[in-house]
């Protein structure tokens, strides 16, 4: 055989061969399917494992915006808060995080619309609709925490509803009263123009505070308030026919929150 030819043919067998031996190629991210308008929550993506579909570029996050709310470097910077809330509030359950050595968790859910169940749709019913929605999230589909030390803000733009529901864990400090009260403060934020990283953030910042047992006694609502609050919420509550009993005192603590940041 020729000496020239031998080392083409070997020159473009190496050629050939290098992508095997030294690793695989790097892949384009794949074209993620158009967005959803009106979700369920069987649909909905999980940010730790479907990450362009939950509009994050391929970046493994706490925060799931799969029709773009907010910005790229708006949910990286919620992200950088969330890994510090972590950082900055204690385990729940020591013997389960010895090795990770981090605290309660936060996951973000922001959605144009929550798919409806019926063509017409009262607030009560979007609030019934939300607890299911973040509790199925939180429970059964995401289970961030270590022990039920987790907590999912779900935002629905359309259906103008901010829920938050915390863990079994969470729920010993995070009570109805207590997630209303952070809730307050952000409110403002989430009104339409108004920036809702900002609501977002006052959000994470108040169950951090109030985990660490640092929130401001000086921010309790009225008891008046917190009484029309607990009945609103006890009568929506009520008219859940799809909801085990057992669920109820669980969802109240999301419909507190609700009922007070967006209804008119």
């Amino acid at each position: 055989m020729d000496v020239q030819l031998f080392y083409l043919l070997l020159s473009t067998a190496l050629l050939w061969l290098t992508p095997s031996c030294y690793g695989r190629i790097r892949r384009p991210p794949p074209t993620p399917p158009p967005a959803i308008k009106e979700w369920t929550v069987e649909d909905y993506p999980n940010p730790q494992r479907q990450v362009y579909n939950c509009g994050r570029n391929g970046i493994t996050s706490w925060v799931c915006d799969p029709n773009n709310l907010i910005t790229h470097n708006e949910a990286n910077y919620l992200d950088d808060m969330i890994n510090f809330f972590m950082k900055k509030t204690k385990c729940a359950c020591p013997k389960k995080c010895k090795r990770k050595n981090k605290g309660y968790h936060i996951a973000i859910a922001l959605m144009n619309k929550m798919k409806p169940y019926s063509d017409f749709e009262s607030f009560d019913d979007k609030l019934k609709h939300a607890a299911y929605f973040s509790h199925q999230l939180e429970s059964m589909l995401w289970k961030y925490g270590m022990c039920q030390e987790d907590i999912v803000i779900l935002y629905s733009k359309e259906d103008n509803v901010i829920y938050t529901m915390p863990g079994n864990n969470s729920r010993k400090i995070l009570d109805g009263n207590m997630i209303t009260e952070v809730t307050m403060e952000s409110r403002v934020y989430f009104e339409p123009g108004k920036n809702i990283t900002k609501g977002l953030e006052t959000m994470i910042k108040g169950y951090r505070a109030a985990i660490n047992g640092e929130y401001g006694r000086n921010r309790r609502t009225s008891s008046r308030t917190k009484d029309r609050l607990a009945a609103s919420a006890q009568q929506s509550s009520n008219d859940v026919p799809s909801f085990k009993p057992a669920l109820y005192a669980t969802l109240l603590l999301g419909v507190f929150t609700a009922l007070w940041t967006l209804s008119p």
